[in-house]
């Protein structure tokens, strides 16, 4: 099925020796209530979302989680921080009330600019998410783009299981 996912996902963390060379690479296995994977319909290519925590409190609060593209023997991660994705959620739900299709694209960015989404529609009902990764602004590091495509109905499945992933971690902060 594509849109959403309810299985284990991997995240593959590199070590990096100080002379900046990749030394080893980790691996770790997350359960599915720490993961949120958006598989595209057209193409092998998916985001997953993982390891969210939030530090500080009040509005110093800030949250950073792991994310992930995997596409045709691509995989990379960064980390990202921002205030909360809880903005994921919001732009989830518009695309949802929206699922006919919406004019222009529909954005998020990250505070620091880790990972950049933009979302824009046909009329047939399918979403194009246009995801970014890097590990920082600036301009002469390294940067992942994908295309994910995602179906009319995979919207609100996708919107409801960021808002469960993101409320298990509140409710255990």
């Amino acid at each position: 099925m594509c849109g959403d996912s309810v299985y284990d996902a991997e995240v593959v963390y590199p070590f990096i020796d100080l002379r900046g060379h990749i030394s080893a690479v980790i691996t770790h296995r997350l359960p599915m209530d720490e993961t949120v994977e958006i598989q595209s319909c057209d193409s092998p290519a998916r985001l997953l979302l993982s390891d969210l925590s939030y530090d500080g409190s009040g509005q110093d609060s800030w949250a950073s989680f792991v994310a992930t593209i995997e596409d045709d023997g691509l995989h990379a991660n960064v980390r990202v921080f921002d205030l909360g994705p809880e903005s994921l959620v919001d732009l989830f739900e518009q695309m949802n009330e929206e699922y006919r299709g919406w004019d222009g694209a529909k954005t998020w960015k990250s505070i620091e600019g880790q990972m950049a989404l933009s979302c824009t529609s046909d009329r047939s009902g399918h979403a194009f998410v246009e995801v970014v990764l890097r590990p920082d602004l600036r301009p002469d590091r390294w940067e992942v783009n994908s295309r994910l495509r995602i179906d009319a109905g995979q919207h609100d499945r996708i919107a409801k299981r960021l808002a469960r992933w993101v409320n298990a971690k509140q409710s255990a902060s």
